[in-house]
């Protein structure tokens, strides 16, 4: 159950990181931006919450701690990471809208 989670998280952070750098290379499309940085930041958020939930997660029981780091990573990190990337997102297009 595991390695399908972390690989489609491992393709939420691949194809939102293309998709963004898509959106910041071409000017034109910065009014999509806040769904690919939502996206990246998913991925990013939750692979950040998941190596460092496993890093602390070694001084306790393992078991419990990988249980816990993965949900909670799932929730924290991904959920979380996807708002800031959302925000940002819309940062960048009212700036594009300044601009234009």
């Amino acid at each position: 159950m595991m390695l399908p989670m972390m690989a489609f998280f491992l393709l939420l952070l691949v194809f939102g990181g293309i998709a963004a750098l898509a959106i910041v290379i071409d000017r034109g499309s910065q009014d999509r931006a806040p769904i690919p940085f939502a996206v990246l930041f998913a991925g990013l958020g939750f692979y950040l919450i998941f190596f460092i939930g496993g890093f602390l997660g070694s001084y306790e029981s393992p078991a419990l701690a990988d249980s816990i780091t993965f949900f909670v990573s799932l929730v924290v990190g991904g959920v979380g990471g996807s708002i800031i990337g959302y925000r940002l997102g819309l940062r960048m297009r009212r700036r594009a809208n300044k601009n234009n």
